[in-house]
């Protein structure tokens, strides 16, 4: 991932349903992209280092050319700057996300799955 990142969107993720040691099992997320809001589900996001029922987590959206291609598994891409968690799907879309509180983001499994609601 050469040159300047361009930042296409922004994404949250509110109140997700947490297992054991802070794997997510169920969790949901807004994606804010060209000025509306778009709803999607997620699985595979854990954190670790505070209470993870209360866990929140906000980022930037980079290589989004298409809604559709939100959509996808993720995997930890290379970090580019320091801090939070880098993810990137097949479709190039790369996603840098943050913890509002003072929790370190982690995968709970092998890869993060997003999948937009229709």
């Amino acid at each position: 991932m050469g040159g300047t990142l361009q930042k296409e969107g922004e994404v949250g993720f509110h109140r997700p349903e947490y297992l054991d040691g802070g794997r997510l099992n169920v969790g949901t997320g807004a994606l804010d992209y060209q000025g509306s809001e778009y709803a999607f589900g997620v699985r595979g996001l854990g954190a670790e280092g505070i209470d993870v029922a209360d866990i929140e987590a906000k980022g930037e959206v980079y290589g989004l050319e298409r809604l559709q291609d939100f959509s996808g598994t993720y995997v930890r891409a290379p970090q580019l700057t320091v801090g939070g968690l880098w993810l990137k799907n097949a479709n190039g879309v790369t996603i840098h996300l943050v913890s509002k509180q003072s929790a370190i983001l982690i995968l709970a499994g092998d890869a993060v799955v997003i999948k937009l609601n229709h």
